[in-house]
Parts: structure tokens; sequence; C-alpha cells
């Protein structure tokens, strides 16, 4: 892709979940707190991921990066 008449690649990110659990827990686990309408507390573990892809706005092709744990 060109702008200015330089070459130009543009980079996609999406952020997702991928994990959730209130009872399994590893040492890499992100740590949630949630509450409730009584203002009871709970705990979430989980995981997340970044992905990026290279893409352009005429081609349906995307070239995807490597995924990056959050």
């Amino acid at each position: 892709m060109k702008i200015n008449g330089q070459s130009h690649y543009l980079l996609a990110t999406d952020g997702s979940g991928y994990f959730r659990s209130e009872k399994l827990v590893c040492d890499c686990c992100m740590i949630e707190e949630h509450f409730d309408e009584n203002n009871k507390m709970t705990l979430k573990f989980g995981h997340n991921i970044l992905a990026g892809s290279i893409v352009h706005p005429d081609l349906k092709q995307v070239i995807p990066m490597c995924l990056n744990p959050l």
C-alpha cells in the first residue's frame, strides 16, 4: 500500500480471551475481580491473546502474524 509515494504495511490487530475459569488457575493466568449486585466479589482466572494480520483494503487475502499472549 502506498501513502505519499512510500510503501507501507497495514497491520490489523484484535485481542481475545481464550480461557476463563473460576476454579482452574496457573502461574500465567490473569485475575479478574467481578462484583454482583450484592457487592459479593468472585475471582475469574484466564488467558488473553493479541493477534495481528497484515491486510490490504483491496485484497481478500491476509497474512497472519504470530500470536502474543497478554
